[in-house]
């Protein structure tokens, strides 16, 4: 699994005040006192910032970050860790288009914006801008309006002009890094198989929901028990469907035990599982099936793909447990 960006651990984001709920607004800045810096304090001050603020989401701006350091590396960090990016496109600013490049890679959360009248280059100009002035009217449809599109960019599929565009790889955070896994294309091989799923166990966060069906135990890695252990510890939970094979009764009994020490892990047997799935909330889904010989899978990041096979197995897990 190749590290794509080695960025900062989730601990020094911690202690930088990342990894709360943020917005970066990457936007033309300006000399002090400048028509551009008028209009960005405009942008942020009257229309941003008490919609964002509403919904429990602090605004950053890479101007006024108080931390001493890199402006540079400050700014890559919150591309990368905020949960939320709005890109103002007005003057087609380079370092804007250069910074909302880097998100679109990401296959993260971002909104345009432009204002009134202006133009965008063609390979965004089929992607929705929100338009925007400082007409009284306006702000009062955008103070009903905005709210909507922040919940539909952090909770919806994420689709910009990059991913409309390939649907070739999907770019994941793991705990110190990123990494990336091709979509539609085939994993190949027994350790490789493991080593995915040890990467997407890794990404665990608060809330993270991990589902999978295990065909015989054969996909469940060597260290597997402190590998889930720091999974639930972060706070992600576990639901298992296991199929009855002696080859499962190392994961089976791992399960137990940190059951039995509280972690929110359960997992029902199943007389036969023919494909073998692994899935991370509605947002990846490795499908491999149970073929002697064959190791790997299939990696889906289409979100409507993944939540059918997430509604399948909670339709089984339910049924059966």
């Amino acid at each position: 699994m190749k590290n794509l960006v080695r960025l900062v651990t989730r601990k020094e984001c911690r202690k930088q005040g990342l990894m709360d709920r943020k917005c970066f607004l990457i936007a033309p800045i300006g000399e002090d006192g400048s028509d551009t810096r008028k209009r960005t304090d405009r942008l942020e001050s009257r229309i941003l910032k008490p919609v964002l603020e509403k919904a429990g989401i602090e605004i950053v701006r890479a101007d006024k970050i108080p931390d001493p350091g890199m402006i540079t590396r400050q700014i890559m960090d919150n591309l990368v860790h905020c949960d939320l990016v709005i890109a103002d496109l007005t003057d087609s600013n380079a370092n804007v288009f250069y910074e909302m490049g880097i998100r679109h890679v990401l296959s993260a959360p971002i909104i345009h914006m432009k204002f009134a009248g202006s133009k965008i280059p063609f390979d965004n100009s089929d992607f929705r801008a929100i338009e925007y002035s400082f007409d009284v009217d306006v702000i009062d449809k955008l103070t009903e309006e905005l709210p909507h599109i922040v919940d539909a960019a952090l909770h919806g599929e994420t689709i910009n002009p990059f991913s409309n565009s390939t649907n070739s790889f999907v770019v994941r955070r793991n705990e110190n890094a990123y990494f990336k896994l091709r979509s539609l294309d085939i994993v190949n091989g027994h350790s490789s198989f493991i080593e995915t799923i040890r990467g997407l166990l890794e990404m665990a966060d608060k809330g993270t929901e991990y589902w999978f069906q295990s065909s015989q135990g054969t996909s469940y890695p060597e260290n597997g028990s402190d590998i889930f252990a720091a999974a639930l510890a972060k706070g992600a939970s576990v639901r298992a469907v296991v199929a009855k094979s002696p080859f499962a009764a190392r994961m089976k009994s791992d399960f137990d035990k940190l059951a039995e020490n509280g972690m929110d892990i359960k997992y029902l047997e199943v007389d036969q599982a023919e494909t073998r799935f692994f899935g991370v909330n509605d947002m990846i889904c490795l499908i491999s099936p149970a073929i002697d010989g064959f190791y790997g899978a299939v990696v889906m990041k289409d979100r409507s793909i993944v939540r059918h096979m997430r509604d399948m197995f909670q339709s089984t897990f339910d049924g059966k447990s």
